[in-house]
């Protein structure tokens, strides 16, 4: 316990710690949560989109909106998985890579519930309109 090792871990005080740029410039290279959070909010609005169009569009062709989801999600992932090591430092790039896959994962897997759910409806239309026809 000498004075040099407990000092020898502090900022420097006086003339020179006004001059030391370090706070602003860590600031400037460092990327922000909101960076990360952007980044996250884009690829899930995407996704959000692609889906809804999916659901609209699946009234017509159901296998191939499957396909270019499967597509646009894989797509998706790589993109983010790309942008986030670019952009961010490895430990944050993991999580915020993290956040994304689960987001797509559940967004996927609303849609495929809801192409199940019109494919249903659908059986059930047919059904209520035959045994309709066999009633009357």
């Amino acid at each position: 316990m000498t004075c040099g090792a407990q000092g020898s871990t502090t900022r420097p005080q006086g003339p020179k710690a006004e001059r030391l740029p370090l706070d602003h410039d860590a600031r400037k290279r460092m990327p922000t949560r909101s960076s990360t959070l952007s980044v996250v909010v884009v690829v899930t609005v995407v996704v959000v989109i692609v889906v809804v169009v999916v659901i609209i569009v699946v009234v017509e062709e159901v296998v191939v909106v499957v396909v270019v989801v499967v597509v646009v999600v894989v797509v998706v992932v790589v993109v983010v998985v790309v942008v986030v090591a670019l952009i961010i430092e490895a430990v944050v790039a993991v999580a915020a890579v993290v956040v994304v896959v689960v987001v797509v994962v559940v967004v996927v897997v609303v849609a495929a519930v809801v192409v199940v759910v019109v494919l249903v409806a659908r059986v059930v239309v047919v059904v209520l309109i035959v045994v309709v026809a066999v009633v009357v």
